[in-house]
């Protein structure tokens, strides 16, 4: 996985809607060459679904990140378990009978609520929680007009304007502009769910730092700077000055190196490295919400 390779993930991420030739005018190749690599993410199971659902406003939560630490002696039901949650969307493994988990909670007390169900989780030792700094869109009442849009949408996301439009009755104009106004308005996401353990090696590494000498911004900043290609995104910690980011490398040589240019920077104070195994991702109240919202007007 490249540079070019990452950026399309990153795009789709943001908007899997977006054209080839959008991304092609942003890496400097042709249409052509974007396409061909996204067949193939999609072909090897790098890119694995596309999905559309609500934004954390939408469903007026936030977002918090759980280390899930076990005894080792949880049975093959204990993912199924937690991804159950209606709050859960994303359960990953770590090396060391570690999970990450991501999950939707609503207040204080639906805080409080997860970490109770965590804690009391069979084979479970240690549970971390951090609320997170995410983007949280906006909730948005939408029309008619909007509800036809998205129900087509949630049957496949990429689907071409003009195919809605026919089965609508809209015209493919209309239908375009309809879905660039959810998304200007953040009323929606249109995103997609990739694997990025088969794109290569993925190393979420944990940094803390004095907040008294550095700041956030110069954290991001060094490492956009200093691995452009590995660095994907940060997971921020809304409590503590940590963060977790997320690498993807070819060898776990590269991943020693990270690890110790990062712990070089001036005022990081703890930096811990946590190696991916495989990941599962769940549909959570963002996801539910909307569908219940959509099969409301038949």
């Amino acid at each position: 996985m490249d540079s070019i390779d990452k950026n399309i993930l990153l795009d789709l991420h943001v908007n899997c809607r977006t054209t080839f030739q959008e991304m092609a005018t942003k890496n400097g190749v042709s249409a052509n060459a974007i396409k061909k690599r996204f067949n193939k993410m999609l072909s090897t199971g790098v890119i694995e679904n596309f999905y559309v659902e609500l934004p954390l406003a939408g469903v007026d939560a936030e977002m918090l990140m759980a280390l899930i630490t076990t005894d080792g002696n949880e049975d093959e039901k204990f993912v199924e378990v937690m991804g159950n949650h209606p709050m859960i969307s994303y359960i990953g493994k770590l090396a060391g009978g570690m999970y990450n988990v991501f999950s939707c909670f609503q207040g204080t007390t639906g805080l409080s609520e997860m970490g109770t169900f965590f804690r009391n989780l069979s084979s479970v030792t240690n549970v971390e929680i951090h609320p997170l700094l995410y983007w949280r869109g906006n909730k948005v009442e939408f029309t008619n007009l909007q509800k036809k849009v998205l129900k087509c949408l949630i049957e496949d996301p990429r689907r071409a304007a003009s195919e809605i439009a026919k089965q609508t009755g809209l015209t493919s104009r209309m239908v375009s502009k309809t879905i660039n106004e959810l998304m200007e308005k953040g009323g929606v996401i249109l995103g997609i769910i990739w694997n990025p353990n088969l794109g290569g090696i993925v190393a979420m590494i944990r940094i803390s730092w004095l907040e008294q000498k550095t700041n956030l911004k110069e954290i991001i900043s060094f490492l956009q700077n200093n691995f452009p290609e590995e660095y994907f995104a940060p997971m921020i910690s809304a409590t503590s000055p940590v963060l977790f980011a997320t690498f993807i490398v070819n060898d776990l040589k590269v991943v020693q190196t990270i690890s110790s240019e990062i712990k070089k920077f001036q005022h990081v104070t703890n930096v811990i490295t946590y190696l991916g195994e495989p990941s599962r991702v769940f549909p959570d109240i963002k996801t539910t919400k909307l569908k219940e919202l959509l099969n409301s007007i038949g």
